[in-house]
Parts: structure tokens; sequence; C-alpha cells
């Protein structure tokens, strides 16, 4: 995991010369984890 501009990045592809990031989570069980992961 790394941080970039403040995000959380778990995982980086690259295909086809296009990079995707991802954040993955494990469990969504509480309100609080919601709004830190969403941001809302």
């Amino acid at each position: 995991m790394f941080c970039q501009n403040k995000i959380k990045i778990d995982f980086v592809a690259i295909k086809d010369g296009k990079k995707e990031y991802y954040q993955v989570t494990y469990l969504l069980a509480a309100e609080e984890v919601i709004k830190r992961e969403f941001g809302r």
C-alpha cells in the first residue's frame, strides 16, 4: 500500500500502457468505515 495525494492505494495495474489504481477492503460493517473509505 502507498499513498498518492492522500489517497491510499493497494494495487496498481498497468495494461496497454494505462494505469489503474485499486483500493480493496475486506469488510464494510460499520458506517464510520464506509465514510472513511468513500469519503462521505
